[in-house]
């Protein structure tokens, strides 16, 4: 695990709170830590969080039996659900009997990390918004959302987005986005659009897709800021779009360093002077999310090892 916690004595990060213009961002540096005590301190916790579990009628309850269910789970006292609990009880060597239950001796931890302690990271473009530059915002709630174009099941079926409009006609309105608690591992990286007309109450809204460039800015094992292109992206409007914009290995974690972090910066880049974009694309920018699911959960779900 101390490979998912890897701290660098000296870590920034833009100070996009304060930065009025891409010209003039700031640099946010933290330094003097000691990095070998928070890799220590993290690691063990997301080993102890995981390892005690109470009895209860619906969950747990086959610890008293031992007969595993197609459909039982694991949930620790610290509310963690562990969906593969026969394939954690084999590795039990002994079991001992105590005054308020049972001790499982096991000669290793067949915990899925995306359970535990590399978990995917969903960045509503609401809660964690760094920024707003050339570009006017609004938090949307949709309380009448369009079955056949809503799934919001990626974002926990929280039903809003940000809707960031063009502040003038020549603006190119940009969305910054902070990633909370990213380790240093490879993340998939995952874009949520919303079309215009997802609301029943706006069916009639004219719906143009989005052509958004996407950014990356991360701090590098040297201690440095680097920027990435994602490149450049067209959303489908018969639905909110899940868009795959890359895949990212960040060399450095930044757990448990409050107001430092990674962003994405997604913006509409082309000129109100070219015709055909501007007939056939809207700069106007309707984003849920920033999705990060850690590879191996993904391979998981592939039907991988």
């Amino acid at each position: 695990m101390k490979s998912y916690y890897k701290y660098i004595n000296t870590l920034k990060s833009q100070d996009l709170a304060n930065s009025t213009s891409n010209s003039d961002i700031q640099t946010l540096q933290v330094s003097s830590f000691d990095t070998g005590y928070m890799t220590d301190s993290l690691v063990k916790r997301n080993i102890i969080r995981n390892l005690a579990y109470s009895y209860n009628d619906t969950y747990n309850a086959f610890l008293q039996t031992n007969q595993v269910g197609a459909t039982d789970s694991l949930r620790s006292t610290t509310h963690n659900k562990l969906s593969n609990p026969e394939q954690i009880l084999k590795a039990t060597t002994s079991t001992h009997e105590m005054s308020n239950g049972k001790v499982y001796f096991v000669d290793s931890l067949e915990f899925h990390p995306w359970e535990t302690f590399a978990p995917k990271i969903t960045a509503s473009a609401i809660n964690n918004r760094a920024r707003i530059l050339t570009g006017t915002s609004h938090v949307v709630r949709v309380d009448d959302p369009d079955s056949t174009k809503v799934d919001f099941s990626q974002i926990n079926g929280d039903l809003r987005y940000a809707w960031v409009e063009p502040t003038s006609n020549y603006s190119k309105p940009e969305l910054d986005i902070f990633l909370p608690n990213v380790l240093s591992t490879t993340y998939n990286i995952y874009l949520v659009i919303v079309p215009a007309n997802i609301s029943l109450a706006d069916s009639a809204a004219e719906t143009k897709p989005n052509q958004i460039n996407v950014k990356l800015n991360y701090c590098n094992e040297k201690g440095a800021l680097a920027d990435i292109d994602l490149g450049t992206y067209t959303n489908d409007t018969t639905k909110v779009d899940t868009l795959f914009i890359g895949q990212h290995t960040f060399p450095v974690c930044y757990a448990g360093l409050n107001n430092y972090y990674p962003n994405i910066k997604i913006t509409s880049p082309f000129s109100v002077f070219n015709k055909t974009l501007m007939a056939t694309y809207t700069r106007d920018l309707r984003i849920a999310a920033i999705i990060l699911k850690p590879v191996e959960m993904e391979e998981y779900e592939k039907g991988g090892n």
